[in-house]
């Protein structure tokens, strides 16, 4: 099973069950339907995951595939809140209403912090630019006529874009490319910013933890099979049974994966981008159309 095959079984699980959030939302007729839906969608997250770690050992330019991270975090926050914040749903009212998350000077000097490594370590181009608006939606909470549109919670891409950075500093680390001090500084960074929004992304500090175990045995496809395995009953095992059951068929795809990119070669380009795209997109069609409608 290639790597295309992958994301596709990803993007397809993923939608299914963002879908069911919003129908259940708008009361969706019936739960065991909706427990399923959810259920496939259990699959997308350790996929992503995977094929995360698989891009990191295989990408030519790590500096450019954190910004396509960072900068997609920032384009897919508020179609995530439009999606996931519990007040988009049930008994709307009309309030429209600005707060911050935190105390606001702290904030500023963990962003300028946060911005300085990025400059010193990754890139100086208009990825930087991208980073900031992710930082400031990180800060915001916005409602407008009732409906929330940047919400506490953060999406699935604040969780890749620090489990990227976390294996970036381990291999730095461990292959001796980075001294004692850059690794230090880097970590550093790091945990602060976990620290900051671990309770917030998407699967919270458990979607780091499987990045880095995916990472750590990326030499052995059964480990990481069993590194899924754990995962799934580490973050399942006290949620509804069709969720915690489904949840493994993530650890046997994972087996089957045969090493191969796959898909047409002719337009990977195109292929490549249309997998983040579509992330941002449907959930900005499916918030759309639970506010509209």
């Amino acid at each position: 099973m290639s790597a295309f095959v992958l994301k596709i079984i990803a993007v397809v699980s993923m939608v299914v069950d963002h879908l069911a959030v919003v129908l259940y939302g708008r009361n969706f007729p019936s739960w065991n339907m909706y427990l399923y839906m959810r259920a496939f969608g259990r699959l997308a997250f350790p996929l992503y995951c995977f094929l995360l770690v698989n891009g990191f050992e295989k990408t030519s330019n790590r500096k450019k595939y954190l910004s396509r991270l960072v900068m997609f975090a920032a384009l897919s926050q508020i179609p995530f809140a439009m999606v996931f914040s519990d007040m988009n749903y049930g008994e709307i009212s009309a309030t429209t209403a600005l707060s911050f998350n935190y105390d606001i000077w702290l904030y500023l000097l963990f962003s300028l912090c946060v911005v300085a490594a990025y400059l010193l370590f990754c890139n100086r181009d208009i990825s930087v630019l991208w980073l900031c608006l992710a930082l400031l939606f990180g800060q915001l909470r916005a409602q407008v006529a009732g409906y929330e549109y940047l919400s506490w919670e953060l999406s699935v891409f604040y969780t890749l874009s620090l489990g990227f950075v976390t294996i970036w500093i381990i291999e730095g680390w461990t292959s001796k490319r980075v001294g004692l001090t850059g690794t230090l500084i880097r970590a550093a960074v790091a945990i602060m910013l976990i620290w900051v929004f671990e309770g917030r992304i998407d699967y919270s500090l458990l979607g780091i933890v499987l990045i880095v175990a995916l990472y750590l045995c990326r030499h052995d496809r059964t480990a990481q099979m069993a590194a899924v395995g754990l995962w799934c009953f580490a973050y399942y095992s006290n949620v509804a049974v069709q969720l915690f059951y489904f949840s493994f068929v993530a650890a046997l795809l994972v087996r089957l994966y045969n090493g191969e990119k796959g898909g047409p070669a002719k337009h990977s380009a195109l292929v490549k981008w249309g997998f983040y795209v579509i992330y941002p997109v449907h959930l900005l069609a499916l918030g759309a159309a639970n506010i509209l409608f």
